[in-house]
């Protein structure tokens, strides 16, 4: 079983440095480990609609109605990051027969829409057990990019490891990731669908 520590090692290895033995061990090393890692982790999960984060669940509605705009809110479950849609299919959100309005404030999630709510979210997920195999990777060569400039300060290296994230390692965790599901068929307005004819 794989943990967060071991991932950062990983990321340390790339980087030239001696591991960790903890995220929280009082030592400089540990601290600035422990919040790359955060923020990267946090970065990568809210900038992607990974598989193994994607979460949905119904909701119902708060007792308290939003001061304007709407006429229900919907609290937020605590490891929600963002909020992907809602509805049986967040797809349509935008779309004539998708009557979805909403918007997120304060970890409240406004809209018309009648409780029970389908919420879809990205979760905060540190578990690495539960990431994919493409995204476990990436994450080690964002990190290892971050911490380069942060423990070593070589920021040539710093750069070139971040070109690599996001030339080969994030490209290729998202092409994976997006195996692990059918085909989305997405709607088209038709003031773009005129565009393109």
């Amino acid at each position: 079983m794989s943990s967060l520590v071991d991932m950062v090692n990983n990321s340390l290895d790339i980087v030239g440095e001696s591991p960790i033995t903890a995220l929280d061990d009082g030592t400089t090393k540990s601290d600035i480990c422990n919040r790359q890692a955060t923020s990267v982790l946090r970065t990568m999960l809210y900038g992607a609609q990974w598989n193994f984060a994607y979460t949905r669940v119904s909701l119902a509605a708060d007792v308290a109605a939003p001061v304007s705009g709407f006429a229900l809110q919907y609290t937020l479950p605590p490891d929600c990051l963002r909020v992907w849609g809602i509805g049986d299919d967040p797809r349509l959100n935008g779309a004539p027969s998708g009557d979805l309005d909403w918007k997120v404030e304060q970890g409240k999630l406004l809209t018309n829409a009648q409780s029970p709510l389908t919420v879809h979210y990205g979760a905060y997920v540190t578990d690495p057990n539960k990431w994919g195999g493409g995204f476990e990777n990436a994450f080690i060569k964002f990190l290892a990019s971050r911490l380069t400039g942060a423990i070593v300060h070589d920021y040539g290296k710093m750069a070139e490891l971040m070109k690599e994230y996001y030339s080969v390692d994030l490209p290729d965790a998202l092409a994976a990731d997006s195996q692990e599901q059918s085909i989305d068929v997405f709607y088209v307005p038709d003031l773009l669908e005129v565009r393109t004819n």
